[in-house]
């Protein structure tokens, strides 16, 4: 028990990949109103072609969109989700950081997330869940 205080935890490996990207230090802001479909799936609404459309994700891309909270970095949510293998005593996936930058970049050309430049505050639509907002 004496040593587990001490005990050094792991450090977070560095991507090249991530370290070579452009937007690694860009904020992710989501960009369209979303609410809670299940317990575990979340659902954002949008528009396609001109109709309303309600739009489901895989859970990489639905991860990545609720931390999009313009408060986190793309370099910043890759050292997070390292974390939680590391905390979990989870070998890191070897494709996490293309992983995290592929999905990325469907999210923005889909114009569900932005890059900004600097820390950004959500309107409460974007914030917080549509059923939540209509609670208020």
């Amino acid at each position: 028990m004496f040593f587990k205080r001490f005990r050094k935890s792991p450090e977070i490996p560095k991507s090249e990949l991530i370290e070579q990207l452009s937007i690694k230090d860009k904020y992710l802001v989501r960009t369209k109103p979303w609410d809670w479909l299940t317990k575990n799936e979340i659902y954002i609404m949008s528009k396609r072609d001109g109709q309303p459309a309600m739009i489901t994700m895989d859970p990489w891309p639905q991860e990545i969109y609720l931390h999009a909270n313009g408060q986190i970095t793309v370099a910043n949510f890759y050292d997070l989700m390292c974390k939680r293998y590391l905390d979990s005593r989870t070998a890191i996936p070897e494709l996490l950081a293309r992983t995290i930058i592929d999905e990325i970049t469907s999210l923005l050309a889909e114009q569900l997330l932005e890059c900004k430049d600097e820390i950004t505050l959500l309107s409460s639509d974007l914030a917080n869940p549509a059923s939540k907002s209509l609670q208020n």
